[in-house]
């Protein structure tokens, strides 16, 4: 058995006509063959957050997003996310993700960047769980807005564009 594979890089949704002719060991040709092939780009994910409550000042931590929805029409899982601090981050401030059982994720926090990256491969519902239990804590800036962007990754190293809350802490 002989297997062809064929692999666009763009155009998706246009219709690829190939042809294909085989000659066997004794140099005779088959007739050619016509095949259609329907091509399909991957299509980057979709997320939309809602605020949690303000933070406050204390150190203590707080939720960053009361709720997450993730959508992705070709694709049941993600393999990374990132939250970052895009407006009035002070020097200590920190956004956290401490794990939740079951959900193979974890959570790197740069504070040169101000950016949470989560990694692991998990299901759309796993990563709402998780960007829903990210969290923030800060001892500056009282009153001063903040606003933090997230997006996901699909397992086709699709990124969404990003979603975004802003908090005003006390």
């Amino acid at each position: 058995m002989l297997r062809i594979t064929f692999t666009a890089t763009g155009n998706a949704g246009l219709v690829r006509g190939v042809s294909v002719l085989v000659t066997d060991a004794t140099n005779l040709n088959s007739a050619t063959g016509f095949v259609t092939v329907n091509v399909n780009n991957p299509v980057a994910p979709a997320i939309a957050v809602a605020t949690g409550p303000s933070g406050d000042l204390g150190g203590n931590k707080t939720r960053l997003f009361s709720s997450a929805t993730i959508t992705d029409v070709d694709s049941d899982y993600l393999t990374g996310a990132t939250v970052k601090i895009t407006v009035s981050a002070y020097s200590n401030d920190v956004v956290y993700f401490g794990g939740i059982s079951g959900i193979p994720v974890t959570g790197i926090y740069d504070s040169g960047s101000k950016t949470l990256t989560l990694t692991g491969t998990a299901t759309k519902a796993q990563y709402e769980q998780v960007i829903e239990a990210v969290t923030w804590s800060s001892t500056q800036g009282c009153g001063i807005v903040r606003s933090f962007e997230v997006r996901v990754t699909d397992d086709s190293n699709k990124t969404s564009s990003f979603g975004f809350v802003s908090i005003a802490p006390y």
